[in-house]
């Protein structure tokens, strides 16, 4: 009979997250892996409003009034089948979208857990990542981890890995390789899988007129396939990510973000033209 794999993640962890389904996504395969999750902690930091499908091509409508909380308790369910225990996730309810501004609030919860918690791992979102929020987390984790000085290792999870125009299409390719550290979690693919469809919001027509997933089932999949890749951050503002100048890769990031928007925004004004002449969507 085959030995089941083991984490490489030993000791206990915090995981910071942005938005609900951001952890689950980057790292629920690695956590899945453990055997013991009493020590894995859970700390939200978005509070779930943002997420009513006002991004996606054809959509329109407002979100449920009480979408937050259904964020909130589709995360629960997540770890709960992960096995993460409830009195372990923590949310700080800051709004969706301002996670930049807010950075005084969110180092001060973030240092009151390090010292309360004394993890040996911090798990962070990349600082390249696509989303405005990720990189302000990841900003202000990594400061703050610099802050305490307390020996854990600080690893930052991937959520938006493609980069279209970058060579290979994904990111990674052009980091560190040293820096990079692979985690094969086929034995908790399924798991994984099974936490990410707890996240209903995301993965069915959830929004009024919604024409598609807010996550796709193609990138479930490959979400729950993985590996899960972390990249080990290092407190020294010098800290080279890649032999690609990072600006670079930030500037690439900002073109694409905004002709991803360009492109829904056209999307949608097609869409509703076609609604209006009584025609079905493509």
């Amino acid at each position: 009979m085959k030995d089941r794999a083991e984490c490489p993640l030993q000791g206990s962890i915090l995981v910071a997250v942005p938005h609900m389904d951001d952890g689950v996504l980057g790292c629920g395969g690695t956590l899945a892996l453990l055997a013991d999750k009493r020590d894995v902690h859970f700390l939200y930091v978005g509070d779930g409003g943002g997420s009513d499908g006002r991004l996606l091509p054809t959509s329109r409508g407002a979100a449920p009034a009480d979408i937050g909380a259904t964020r909130r308790a589709e995360a629960q369910a997540a770890l709960a089948v992960l096995g993460v225990p409830d009195s372990n996730v923590a949310f700080l309810g800051i709004p969706d979208g301002t996670l930049s501004s807010e950075s005084t609030r969110i180092r001060a919860e973030l240092e009151r857990r390090l010292a309360a918690l004394a993890p040996d791992h911090l798990l962070i979102p990349f600082r390249l990542d696509w989303h405005p929020d990720h990189i302000a987390l990841s900003g202000i984790c990594r400061r703050t981890a610099a802050a305490v000085r307390s020996g854990m290792s600080v690893l930052e999870y991937f959520v938006y890995v493609r980069r279209r125009l970058l060579p290979g299409g994904d990111i990674r390719r052009l980091l560190r390789k040293a820096a990079l550290l692979s985690v094969d979690i086929s034995e908790a693919s399924s798991l994984k899988r099974q936490a990410i469809r707890c996240f209903v919001s995301q993965t069915t027509l959830f929004y009024p007129r919604q024409a598609r997933p807010v996550l796709s089932p193609a990138l479930v999949d490959t979400a729950a396939a993985g590996p899960e890749v972390f990249f080990r951050s290092r407190a020294g503002a010098s800290d080279a990510v890649s032999a690609v100048p990072e600006f670079l890769l930030r500037l690439e990031t900002s073109i694409e973000r905004a002709a991803k928007r360009t492109k829904q925004r056209l999307r949608s004004v097609l869409a509703g033209r076609t609604r209006s002449a009584g025609r079905t969507p493509l």
